[in-house]
């Protein structure tokens, strides 16, 4: 996903638009650690260019918008810090057409708050919808997980739903007239009891 997203991004940015993912993460926060043994390998092991920026100690640049990317990198990513301040500038750069992926179900374009939720599932299956996203998998194609996976969907779902299961998104996007948010509700499928590595999500 990350490589689909990035090249289709790239492919219309300015000369002045760094190439570089920005990963976004908050070092105050207890989730902080799915980004660095979760999605930091990730990063590497596709090769990326990616840059971090820890919204715990630093202050938002001014040019966060003129990035390619940005992966917002972990759920809680908020914890301690001006979560109106990071909606906004997320959904400033989405306008502008940054490409944008959050790990936090909790960051949306929508101008109401996320209500989050709490939901147990055992599989997924794929939208029948077409995606680039989800492209290299067949309609409806099921994953099975070898453990319950907890995800965050939010309660009030506008987006739609890419990989779900029974109306729980996994893996859902919004699309809005101010641009483009891709949503997990969960990172901890990459945990190797409940699915892990190169089972069949690591293309999304």
């Amino acid at each position: 996903m990350f490589f689909s997203l990035l090249v289709l991004t790239v492919c219309s940015v300015s000369k002045k638009q760094s190439l570089d993912v920005l990963i976004c993460l908050n070092s105050k926060s207890p989730e902080v650690v799915k980004a660095r043994e979760f999605l930091i390998p990730y990063m590497e092991h596709f090769g990326m260019p990616y840059h971090i920026l820890d919204i715990g100690e630093s202050a938002f640049p001014e040019d966060i918008q003129d990035h390619a990317l940005i992966v917002i990198g972990h759920p809680g990513i908020s914890a301690g810090i001006d979560n109106d301040h990071l909606v906004q500038l997320v959904r400033s750069a989405a306008k502008k057409g940054t490409g944008i992926v959050t790990f936090d179900p909790g960051i949306s374009l929508y101008n109401e708050p996320s209500t989050i939720t709490t939901a147990s599932i055992d599989r997924v299956v794929f939208s029948t919808a077409r995606h680039f996203i989800t492209a290299s998998h067949p309609e409806n194609d099921t994953l099975k997980f070898y453990n319950p996976l907890l995800i965050n969907p939010p309660v009030n779902l506008k987006g739609n739903s890419l990989i779900e299961n029974s109306g729980n998104p996994l893996l859902m996007l919004e699309e809005t007239n101010t641009g483009k948010l891709v949503i997990w509700t969960s990172m901890d499928w990459m945990l190797s009891e409940i699915f892990g590595p190169l089972k069949g999500l690591d293309d999304c």
